[in-house]
């Protein structure tokens, strides 16, 4: 969800456009099953109900494909994991206060930007996800991007943070990681099986003693297989690329559809053997695995990738948009079925990616290049006030006094 397709294996080579394009594919995905859950969705924002209903009717078959939508998520940590350790394959030696810089610079701005609006737009008072509210030490432990490990402030605070905790546990533990990862693969595999065995196993137990809970769902504990699926399938793409006769424009659409449409369909059986969200992550390592064959063009139309690359502001905004996208099919439509779901996932998709046009320009972008050390990183900003410098002619085209 926030890592830059740039980052790439070789930075002297083309970027892998289809890295985007799964984000894309990602962030769409986790629009569906917010629009999908209705009302569900809305009221879990700003008030707190034990039992809640949505009021949208799907057919069976659909309401399965939406529901699993949510593994998107998962699906932006297979990526952004992959990312990073192609990124660092690509780099000799790891220099860690440029590596925290530049992730920091990454994730954290606009995260603090959503921060700051959903406090103003929500305020303190109960939510699904806190069924008391949220006080200061919620609001202290998400700046700190710590809130994935206290169950109180995980979702609470900003709509959607699990998985940016999450996400910034895993940069902690990145560089130590793809460092057994270049020195044994034998070790990592090891390391990588041991972990999914223990949270399954661990899910096993607490869910027949009755401990489990949602907030062990979302945690990192129960998605650190995830990212290191991710991992595993950058290794194998960059070392050992499918053969040029496994043609990926067959097969990456086809794992793609069976992860998004089939799978859902036996979502809840076998959860005790492998859940759900660790089966579609198996699948999409073995899916960006299989774009390092020949890139397939379903993955790297123009249209996916320019939505993959604002996905983290389209993230952050749509949750806003629920409730207003909710209304507008409403008044375009009695009904509360299939037509409904298309106008008010069509319309939330459009505005979110409209309005993450200009975040990420105006948000994202200058701090993604202050990470990176380039210069003058909020040009940008100065160009929005009307305070760009007059070019010097002494300093050529580019010359800036």
């Amino acid at each position: 969800m926030t890592e830059s397709p740039a980052e790439g294996t070789d930075p002297k080579k083309a970027t892998y456009r289809f890295i985007d394009g799964l984000r894309g594919y990602a962030i769409a995905l986790v629009l569906l099953v917010h629009a999908g859950l209705g009302t569900v969705a809305i009221d879990s924002l700003d008030k707190f109900d034990p039992a809640p209903k949505t009021d949208i009717l799907l057919p069976t078959w659909l309401r399965a494909i939406c529901d699993a939508a949510g593994n998107g998520v998962q699906l932006f940590f297979v990526v952004s994991a992959a990312s990073l350790t192609l990124s660092l394959l690509g780099r000799h030696g790891t220099d860690l206060r440029r590596y925290a810089r530049r992730r920091f610079c990454r994730i954290a701005p606009m995260f603090y930007v959503g921060l700051a609006f959903y406090l103003f737009l929500f305020g303190f008072g109960p939510r699904m996800w806190a069924m008391n509210g949220i006080g200061w030490r919620d609001v202290l432990q998400t700046l700190l991007l710590v809130h994935a490990w206290f169950p109180n402030a995980l979702n609470s605070v900003v709509p959607g943070g699990w998985s940016i905790g999450d996400e910034v546990s895993f940069y902690v533990l990145l560089p130590a990681l793809f460092v057994l990862l270049r020195r044994s693969r034998l070790a990592f595999l090891v390391l990588a099986a041991a972990v999914l065995v223990a949270v399954q196993t661990r899910y096993a137990i607490e869910l027949r003693s009755g401990a489990w809970t949602p907030y062990k769902i979302l945690g990192f504990i129960n998605q650190s297989p995830v990212f290191l699926v991710g991992m595993l399938a950058a290794w194998a793409f960059r070392f050992h690329p499918l053969p040029r006769i496994v043609n990926s424009q067959v097969w990456g659409p086809l794992v793609f559809v069976v992860m998004v449409a089939v799978l859902p369909q036996v979502a809840g059986m076998g959860e005790t053997v492998l859940q759900s969200h660790l089966r579609f992550a198996l699948l999409g390592g073995l899916l960006c695995y299989a774009l390092s064959g020949d890139r397939s063009i379903f993955f790297t139309k123009s249209a996916i990738v320019s939505l993959g690359r604002v996905s983290f502001s389209v993230y952050l905004i749509h949750f806003a948009l629920l409730r207003p996208m909710h209304a507008f099919a409403g008044m375009l439509t009695s009904s509360r079925g299939v037509v409904f779901l298309l106008i008010d996932y069509a319309a939330l998709l459009a505005v979110a990616y409209a309005l993450a046009v200009l975040t990420y320009r105006y948000v994202e972008h200058p701090f993604i290049r202050l990470g990176a050390g380039e210069a003058d990183p909020f040009r940008v900003w100065r160009e929005l006030l009307g305070r760009t410098p007059a070019l010097d002619p002494t300093l050529g085209r580019e010359g800036r006094r």
